[in-house]
């Protein structure tokens, strides 16, 4: 709009900016529609009331002035207006047709402002220091957000990278960026109504005064790449630039070498200055290094299970820069590698080498889980990983001292950083279950459920758990009560009809199932026992409808397969299976 090109290049501009709205269109996130029309609407109103002869600028009306603006803002403008009411049609079509759905998960501006709140009633000026969102997130977020998928996603950051900075930075550090983004909008808007004869200079000017200001809100309501934010800085710097290349600002010059004291004084902060930029740029390429190595690590375990390759290159991460992740990852190679030494052939290897082998083992994986904590003991994930240590050896055939209370002790100190995770209350009880401390393994699971009422592994657990105690009916009773209070929740249902089932009631327990089944279409493991309660009752072709539903949505499971194989040959429904009795499995199946 406000350069002279010759036709090719304005071909080749107008070519650019049609594929970049193509793949914004492509993506289709609203937040990215609304910085769009809220530039280009700008734009609009910078051409509608920019003055290029002020000798006419008096008797120039205002629709003369709408003359003044170009089709393509405006064409910008109508169509972030459109995708943004209407990306639940036009750009979910698109995205179906190209296959490119995505679906991005982030704290919303509420949540985020709601959890600064929080924190800044204990640390007002500073915030909870850098990069510690996600510890906020633990102690704070919204009591909802745990009967969502989400409720064990740690988010590292709020809605924006700026909204972040008012938790992780306090009122000091949001008082600090409204300052210098007021300062950089005053000066934009002051700038760009300067009547400039260079026509190129102009350009530069009002052209990275919107880029800045277009990217600055982005971040503001989103978290940026990388790439993303020094661009915002670059053109940051370029609309500086630009203001002082137009001579809009007063330029002072000082001469330093004139007065010693001054002199002294500027060349020591000059100094120290490249020493600070010299180290923060070592500290940056160890971090990158450090990276480098996490993710070959990461590599090496998990896809080709090569737990001496992955442990070398996680030691070096660590001698790069000694992450609390870092140690934490350590520590499930060093699992991994207890179970690789368990499972040895005892022909092949003398008892007292496994020994050896499991207590060097042993030893290193609780090193390394300490070493996590210590680096970091605010950070729940460092608890559980330590206690996920102790846990692994607590079990009483391995007669290890000390180790069901280490784990207890970790756990719960996860649990006081993470009060609102229920899935720590199920470490507790899986733990307490497996010492058959029921009635404990019991409170937690309970205590579980109270803060996510649809919680599947909590109930499939706590069923587990009255079998055992040979409870039965006072557990339909229970479960029963909570489906009349929430006669929605598909879980509830399938814990129900999974008792009834435990209990031999067939009948209720095809009612129960049934239910959840209708209510979550894909419930594959209501599915699966309500085939084996339609087998039970004879009807077998129900049955045999439950299970070849599973065969296509889990192709891959051995045990669905044998059972569907056994109902079509007329067979018992167990014959040749892995697992005759899934109810009382540690696992769902």
């Amino acid at each position: 709009e406000m350069l002279s090109l010759s036709k090719v290049n304005k071909g080749l501009m107008y070519l650019g900016l049609l594929v970049s709205l193509f793949f914004v269109v492509l993506v289709n996130f609203s937040a990215i529609w609304i910085v769009l029309a809220i530039s280009a609407f700008l734009f609009i109103l910078y051409e509608v009331f920019s003055v290029e002869d002020e000798s006419t600028a008096s008797t120039t009306t205002f629709k003369d002035k709408l003359k003044n603006v170009k089709m393509v803002p405006l064409f910008v403008l109508v169509l972030s207006i459109v995708f943004y009411f209407g990306a639940s049609t036009f750009g979910l079509f698109l995205a179906k047709t190209l296959k490119t759905e995505s679906v991005e998960i982030r704290p919303s501006f509420t949540t985020t402002m709601e959890i600064a709140r929080n924190t800044l009633r204990t640390s007002p000026l500073f915030g909870s220091g850098p990069n510690t969102f996600v510890k906020e997130w633990s102690a704070f977020k919204p009591n909802d957000i745990v009967s969502t998928a989400f409720w064990n996603t740690d988010f590292p950051s709020g809605v924006g990278i700026i909204p972040t900075f008012a938790v992780t930075t306090g009122v000091m550090g949001t008082l600090g960026w409204f300052v210098f983004l007021g300062f950089i909008v005053y000066l934009g808007f002051k700038s760009i109504f300067v009547k400039i004869e260079d026509k190129t200079m102009k350009y530069f000017l009002v052209s990275s005064f919107f880029t800045t200001l277009l990217l600055w809100m982005v971040n503001f309501i989103y978290v940026p790449s990388t790439s993303l934010f020094i661009l915002t800085f670059f053109f940051t710097g370029l609309f500086l630039a630009s203001v002082y290349a137009s001579g809009i600002i007063t330029v002072t010059s000082r001469q330093f070498n004139t007065n010693p004291r001054l002199g002294f004084v500027s060349s020591l902060i000059m100094v120290a200055s490249l020493v600070a930029v010299v180290g923060l740029g070592y500290g940056l390429y160890k971090s990158s290094v450090s990276l480098w190595y996490f993710q070959k690590s990461s590599f090496a375990l998990n896809t080709g299970n090569d737990t001496k390759l992955s442990e070398a290159y996680m030691l070096k991460a660590i001698v790069a820069v000694p992450n609390d992740v870092y140690y934490r990852s350590l520590s499930e190679i060093y699992l991994v590698k207890l179970n690789e030494v368990l499972a040895q052939d005892s022909t092949k290897v003398k008892q007292e080498e496994v020994q050896a082998q499991f207590n060097a083992g042993l030893t290193s994986a609780i090193t390394a889980g300490v070493s996590a904590k210590d680096r970091d003991p605010s950070n729940y994930l460092n608890w559980v990983s330590l206690g996920r240590v102790y846990d692994a050896v607590s079990i009483p055939q391995l007669n290890i001292t000390g180790a069901y209370e280490s784990a207890q002790v970790a756990y719960i100190e996860a649990l006081k950083l993470n009060p609102k995770n229920p899935g720590i209350f199920m470490l507790l009880a899986r733990l307490s279950a497996n010492r058959n401390d029921l009635n404990q393994a019991r409170n937690y699971v309970q205590q579980a459920i109270q803060i996510k009422s649809n919680y599947l592994d909590a109930y499939f657990l706590l069923s587990q758990i009255e079998v055992s105690t040979n409870n039965i009916k006072g557990a339909i009773q229970s479960v029963s009560a909570a489906a009349v209070i929430d006669p929605t929740n598909p879980a509830i249902a399938f814990q129900l009809g999974l008792l009834k089932y435990n209990n031999r009631d067939w009948d209720g327990a095809i009612e129960a199932l049934e239910k959840a089944v209708t209510m979550t279409p894909d419930y594959a493991n209501a599915k699966f026992f309500l085939g084996l309660s339609y087998e039970a009752t004879g009807q077998r072709e129900k049955a045999i409808k439950q299970f070849e539903d599973l065969s296509v949505s889990n192709p891959d499971s051995a045990e669905v397969k044998t059972i569907l194989e056994n109902l079509k040959a007329g067979k018992s429904i167990f014959t040749d299976a892995a697992n005759a009795k899934p109810e009382k499995g540690k696992e769902l199946p």
